[in-house]
């Protein structure tokens, strides 16, 4: 995948400067404009992603087969994004944003 892909494959890892040039990318008018569930704020796609490093993100903190995958439970560290499962909870690594929006996005979004 190169830094100014036009495509994000969700269920592959990806960097994190490949997620910032995806979303930066999208333009929206409501939610269903805006791919993986995001929310249409303020004409931006807006999600949360995880990330181990610049290098390693997901949009998912499990790990099936080697892929990303929405795992709810982990048993060993390696189920993990982050690579620390506690308590069956993965974790170890950090949550973003695909982008940001001011107080006044979110009170229209909220209004709508």
């Amino acid at each position: 995948m190169t830094s100014n892909s036009t495509t994000l494959d969700p269920l592959s890892f990806f960097t994190f400067n490949e997620a910032v040039n995806y979303f930066n990318g999208l333009q929206c008018n409501s939610n269903k404009d805006c791919p993986l569930e995001s929310d249409c704020i303020g004409n931006k796609c807006i999600t949360e992603f995880y990330c181990k490093d610049d290098n390693k993100c997901s949009f998912y903190r499990g790990v099936c087969d080697g892929k990303p995958c929405d795992s709810v439970k982990c048993k060993v560290d390696s189920d993990c994004l982050g690579e620390k499962c506690n308590d069956s909870s993965c974790g170890g690594d950090r949550g973003y944003y695909s982008g940001t929006f001011t107080l006044e996005d979110c009170h229209n979004y909220i209004k709508e």
